[in-house]
């Protein structure tokens, strides 16, 4: 194995550890699984969906994403509304209670990190931001690259030094 590939597969490692410590610090309402309420967090950033764009959003199994959201309609934090789009389906948006606990959530993401933070430097954290969003970006240009049929070494745009 080469010396990238090594380094490329403790990245991974390192991001799939974070994304499993970065879930433990989401607060969950009594009685709600955890990954049901991290179902809200696509309805914060997209506004109302339907049920099948969510659980694609998830990257879930609709029947999966049926059970966890009938959970957050039943918590009142989510609500169950017709599409206006077709009449026939639903949207599920949040509720104020839901954009509560959205935000509940957002605050003890950023306090676990503020927290565990403290010791580095502004320059430390300028840096390993400014990285981080560069990786973000480069990852999901080769994703929408890969999910349009582009080249997906149309990344290097996104690659580039800075």
């Amino acid at each position: 194995m080469t010396e990238r590939a090594t380094v490329t597969g403790e990245l991974t490692d390192e991001v799939l550890r974070f994304v499993r410590l970065l879930k433990t610090t989401v607060p969950v309402e009594p009685g709600l699984d955890r990954s049901a309420v991290l179902l809200l967090i696509p309805l914060q950033h997209h506004g109302p969906m339907r049920l099948t764009e969510l659980a694609q959003v998830r990257g879930s199994d609709p029947s999966t994403v049926s059970r966890q959201a009938a959970q957050l309609v039943g918590a009142g934090l989510v609500s169950s509304e017709p599409d206006p789009a077709d009449g026939r389906a639903r949207r599920l948006a949040l509720t104020d209670a839901g954009r509560a606990t959205c935000q509940r959530m957002t605050d003890a993401r950023g306090g676990a990190i503020a927290e565990a933070l403290q010791g580095w430097s502004d320059q430390q954290l300028a840096t390993f931001t400014r990285l981080f969003r560069k990786f973000n970006a480069c990852v999901e240009a080769h994703q929408l690259g890969r999910a349009t049929g582009n080249d997906p070494s149309a990344v290097d745009a996104a690659a580039a030094p800075g």
